[in-house]
């Protein structure tokens, strides 16, 4: 149910969107950043299947990143997608949101992840765990990498089709 009502969500927002672009220019700007860590953490959903659960030996493809910016008149967005199991916990996912509203204007932002079980274990407990070198380092990049979506927006149109 909770990805049905995030689907319907970013589909009004694109929307939304669409209908304002009619008085005001669509651009958009893409990016991307290598998030993939160092060989030695935990990998995703692994805990109940490795012995001892035992830290991931290297790299077979590397985990991204992925923005997508999107303005029209004073509005911009930014959607985010992570090649990881889960998101990042509330305190990094708000430095970010912060950082890109203060540095870049982007008013909303929506982050998700792949789930895939092929990369880094991101603990959210509560009260929050500490938060590794690797994520901090992983949040600069997207953070940057929105930054370049951003430095690169081009005129751009929205449609459907089948």
């Amino acid at each position: 149910m909770g990805r049905v009502l995030k689907l319907l969500s970013v589909v009004s927002l694109l929307l939304g969107i669409a209908v304002s672009a009619r008085s005001a220019e669509l651009r958009a700007g893409v990016a991307k950043a290598d998030i993939t860590p160092s060989a030695g953490l935990p990998m995703y959903g692994y805990f109940d299947r490795i012995k001892n659960n035992e830290p991931a030996t290297g790299t077979l493809d590397p985990l991204f990143a992925r923005v997508l910016v999107l303005e029209t008149g004073q509005t911009r967005i930014a959607l985010i997608t992570l090649d990881l199991g889960r998101t990042f916990d509330t305190p990094t996912m708000d430095h970010i949101r912060d950082t890109l509203r203060k540095q870049d204007d982007i008013s909303g932002l929506f982050l998700t992840a792949s789930h895939t079980h092929s990369g880094p274990n991101i603990v959210d407990i509560d009260p929050p765990a500490p938060v590794t070198a690797w994520e901090k380092v992983a949040a600069e990049k997207i953070i940057h990498a929105a930054h370049e979506a951003c430095l690169h927006l081009a005129k751009a149109r929205l449609g459907t089709g089948y």
